[in-house]
């Protein structure tokens, strides 16, 4: 991995002291989490443009595969360790989070609420621009990758280094 790109978050950490409260322990019911989407609201706009490729956006699809090529084609790598995710999986990473910073207001610091992720598989129908997630997470040469993205309309976060977006949809 390239120089001066931080290292990939790890695993939850056990809970300080061994058990977690019982707060930690139970399942976090994600409708209960102000501002958490599980299911899309009744009435929701159906997918305009093209379908998802394998849960992603079809532009961000086009536009990573593209870039992919290019990364190679400058001696590197690139591929997504993580895609589109359903609001149910986005939740498990919530609570996860809930359990490695304490709270639910300290883990919306560091995951997404459930139906509001980039990797949200209706995340484009919301903003016109089909189904899929718009959001991927990437590994490989991302020192590259970082130079490459905006030439294929793609933009990385600077919070967090290996998640690549549509660029200029947010």
């Amino acid at each position: 991995m390239s120089q001066g790109i931080p290292e990939m978050p790890q695993q939850a950490a056990p809970v300080p002291g061994g058990l977690p409260t019982p707060q930690q322990a139970m399942p976090l019911d994600p409708s209960k989490i102000e501002g958490a989407q599980v299911e899309p609201p009744q009435g929701q706009a159906q997918p305009s443009g093209p379908p998802s490729v394998g849960g992603l956006n079809a532009m961000l699809a086009d536009r990573f595969a593209r870039l992919q090529k290019a990364v190679e084609a400058h001696g590197g790598m690139l591929y997504i360790y993580s895609g589109a995710r359903h609001p149910r999986q986005q939740a498990q990473m919530l609570q996860d989070a809930v359990g490695k910073y304490g709270s639910v207001q300290e883990a919306k610091k560091h995951v997404a609420l459930p139906g509001k992720s980039d990797h949200d598989p209706g995340a484009g129908v919301a903003l016109g621009l089909g189904d899929g997630a718009i959001g991927v997470d990437v590994r490989g040469d991302l020192a590259i990758a970082h130079k490459l993205a905006p030439h294929f309309g793609l933009e990385f976060n600077k919070k967090t280094p290996w998640h690549m977006n549509l660029a200029g949809v947010k």
